[in-house]
């Protein structure tokens, strides 16, 4: 899934283009990669229109989902109704990973909608900078503001048991997932004690 809404109010137009961008490229990425094994991947962007391919496998579907990513951007302030996204493109139980920036309270809504109905869920947070901190008192203060909201957005959707993973500029995506591959502790154990 690619949160692609812009910003609200319009001043951070470069932060979002570039965060669209690594939100596509991560998620052509992971599609490739799911795609390679044989396996099933399908796409939702969140944008003014929701747009969604449903899951399938081979070359043809690939090229479908990377049609579909090239037209991501699309700005909008019309917030999509995630509950309409038919069964046949998100089936129950189907593992949704969220390449977003965690700027717009609309995707923070529409995952959070999400996880309340079951889905497993991941994040992958898209966002490298932040403004620029300015020389004022009050501008120091607005970024001091705008971290701690970014800090309470994290951890509300930590509370939803949704973990949020940092992409950061000099690590590549395989290294951000590497975490969540690994079993835990206790399913290593029960799977040697049955052999």
């Amino acid at each position: 899934m690619i949160d692609a809404f812009g910003p609200v109010d319009g001043t951070a137009g470069l932060v979002s283009e570039r965060t669209l961008d690594l939100a596509v490229h991560g998620a052509a990425a992971l599609v490739t990669a799911y795609l390679r094994v044989s396996d099933r991947a399908g796409l939702v962007v969140l944008g003014g229109l929701l747009r969604w391919l449903g899951p399938a496998a081979g070359d043809r579907h690939f090229y479908r989902i990377a049609e579909m990513m090239l037209a991501a951007r699309y700005d909008s302030y019309v917030t999509p109704d995630v509950g309409r996204i038919p069964r046949t493109a998100l089936p129950p139980g189907t593992l949704v990973v969220v390449f977003s920036p965690l700027l717009d309270p609309r995707g923070f809504g529409a995952i959070t909608d999400l996880r309340q109905r079951g889905f497993p869920l991941i994040v992958v947070d898209t966002l490298r900078d932040e403004p620029p901190p300015g020389n004022r008192a009050d501008a120091r203060l607005a970024l001091r503001l705008w971290r701690l909201d970014r800090t309470a957005t994290r951890t509300a959707l930590r509370n939803l048991g949704v973990p949020v993973l940092q992409w950061s500029e000099s690590t590549e995506l395989d290294s951000v997932l590497a975490p969540l591959r690994k079993p835990p502790p206790g399913v290593r154990r029960l799977a040697a004690s049955a052999s």
